[in-house]
């Protein structure tokens, strides 16, 4: 169990991070980095479910 909060933690420093620097000038919201790689994991996992 204490391995998903260790990686809920450790996924939610690296989207902070990367929110920070992929527009250098600017800031996404943390929010909005881990919605678009959730939804797209969530869709991934759909379609292997099929």
């Amino acid at each position: 169990m204490w391995h998903s909060a260790l990686l809920g933690a450790v996924i939610l420093v690296v989207a902070d991070y990367a929110a920070m620097r992929v527009l250098a000038p600017f800031q996404i919201p943390v929010g909005l980095a881990t919605g678009a790689v959730g939804g797209v994991y969530m869709l991934w996992l759909l379609r292997k479910v099929r």
